[in-house]
């Protein structure tokens, strides 16, 4: 029985400051297991791996960039997420990798936020690799350790990568993530100066990884990656009428490098606790910040998990 799925669900968007701001729509995102590309591929002739097909997955577009870094490396995908996990001291014997992620629609993908699951050769979940494109052709990555509960993973980390035009690269994210099951789910807020300033999420229910539930996508959510970036654009202009002033782009290549730290779990719970009678913050939450990058979200910053504003 094949691990890979489908979760069709809903995306939530809330930002705080300087001026309120929601949208809401549904999508669907594929949990694909590499391991398992050579098998989907033969799942229906509307998914292809590394070639055209209404919906397809190719390598390139995750893992590292495509400048000469990735010129330069004959390794796989697999190979590039084990290096990244060496690289911020997660060791294992083998890994095994799931990624959620939006696959190509007609030859085209962009993923703002996509989810990587690192699991050891007991099948423990032991890190998690957050990898973010901006619409400046950039891409990043997050990659944290999981510490304790591997079903409900929370985690925190400076932000250093420009993402949307409407925000800096100073505070920091908090994860709250749900390992997949039947239900899927998971927030990203994103703070400065101790205040909320955006909350994104995404809350979906599995199909299994058919070729009948392929063709409901294509009746239901054929154009999904074109709809995401009409919309980032769609709602950037919204913000601009609304006069939220336009923040200049820094280039990838200024990021200053970070450094690798155990992650503070009780200042993650404490600021979570601190935000229930509303969005301001007591105390700012140590940073847990990765050697290889930090995740970004974009103008669609976006978390998954329709919820209530916490009062």
């Amino acid at each position: 029985m094949l691990q890979s799925a489908i979760y069709i669900g809903d995306v939530f968007h809330r930002r705080f400051d300087p001026c309120e701001h929601t949208l809401s729509y549904r999508t669907f995102f594929m949990l694909l297991t590499l391991d398992e590309l050579p098998a989907l591929k033969n799942v229906s002739a509307l998914f292809a791996w590394n070639r055209r097909a209404w919906f397809s997955f190719h390598d390139t577009d995750h893992g590292l960039p495509e400048n000469v870094e990735r010129q330069n490396s004959k390794t796989d995908l697999k190979d590039q997420l084990a290096a990244l996990l060496t690289k911020n001291e997660i060791l294992a014997k083998s890994w095994s990798f799931q990624l959620l992620t939006m696959p190509r629609t007609l030859g085209y993908a962009f993923n703002p936020i996509s989810l990587v699951y690192c699991s050891d050769e007991d099948g423990r979940l032991r890190a998690m690799i957050y990898e973010v494109n901006n619409t400046f052709g950039e891409r990043f990555h997050y990659v944290l350790p999981v510490d304790g509960d591997d079903k409900h993973i929370r985690q925190q980390c400076s932000k250093k990568f420009f993402v949307s035009p409407f925000f800096d690269t100073q505070g920091c994210y908090e994860f709250d993530v749900l390992k997949p099951d039947e239900k899927l789910s998971f927030t990203i807020d994103y703070l400065t100066n101790n205040e909320l300033k955006l909350r994104a999420s995404f809350s979906g229910r599995r199909l299994s990884f058919s070729s009948q539930n392929l063709r409901a996508l294509l009746m239901s959510n054929s154009m999904t990656t074109y709809k995401v970036v009409a919309g980032i654009h769609w709602e950037a202009a919204k913000l601009w009428w609304k006069g939220v002033p336009i923040v200049n782009h820094v280039p990838l290549n200024t990021v200053a490098p970070c450094t690798r730290e155990k992650p503070d779990i009780r200042s993650v719970e404490t600021s979570r606790l601190s935000r229930k009678n509303g969005h301001k913050i007591s105390q700012y939450p140590q940073s847990h910040e990765a050697s290889i990058g930090e995740i970004p979200l974009s103008t669609t910053e976006f978390s998954i998990e329709k919820e209530q504003d916490e009062k």
